[in-house]
């Protein structure tokens, strides 16, 4: 979207209360809404199983089918979506089962209240070692941390370039996870 596509869809979201496809129709459907719906609305909103993450992998993939047959969906943003939504899914399972492993792990693995700083950010994923994860501030900073200590389980599923919404409080030499949030594909 334009910006004055995003202004119109913002005001009449707020005054109206209407949704994304009251308002714009199939040409507004293209690989970022696609890639926006499927790797943060899923993951953050819809907060859903894995079995439904599979499912809208499926049903994605047939929607973006049926738009390209139609000719609603020209070649080369047919290819280039269908590209991200077979790419997402493996991803997408797998970024809800991390999300629940992190969120387990924080319970069970609490950390010490005497910390040196801490630091409540999304991060994006640059290295990873089993058992350690190594971040960098994904919106401000671009600082780069670690290693962050998981279990390696965690770390084994994990991939360089996912993105995940902590907070981590350095303990010595390492940081540990005290909150976790989202986990969202790269």
């Amino acid at each position: 979207m334009n910006k004055t596509e995003t202004k119109r869809y913002e005001k009449l979201e707020a005054s109206q209360d209407k949704k994304f496809w009251e308002i714009f129709d199939h040409e507004h459907l293209r690989s970022s809404e696609i890639y926006d719906f499927l790797a943060d609305f899923m993951v953050r909103k819809v907060d859903g199983s894995r079995t439904l993450m599979e499912t809208t992998d499926r049903v994605m993939s047939k929607l973006v089918k049926w738009l390209h047959e139609k000719s609603y969906m020209p070649d080369k943003e047919y290819e280039e979506t269908i590209k991200i939504v077979k790419g997402l899914k493996v991803d997408l399972p797998l970024v809800r089962e991390v999300t629940d492993l992190i969120y387990d792990y924080v319970e069970k693995h609490p950390v010490e209240t005497d910390y040196t700083s801490d630091l409540d950010a999304y991060f994006k994923i640059v290295k990873i070692e089993p058992g350690k994860l190594w971040l960098e501030d994904y919106l401000e900073s671009g600082k780069e941390i670690g290693p962050v200590i998981v279990s390696k389980e965690i770390s084994s599923k994990c991939k360089v370039g996912w993105t995940i919404s902590l907070l981590v409080a350095k303990t010595g030499k390492v940081w540990r996870i005290l909150e976790s949030g989202y986990m969202l594909p790269g």
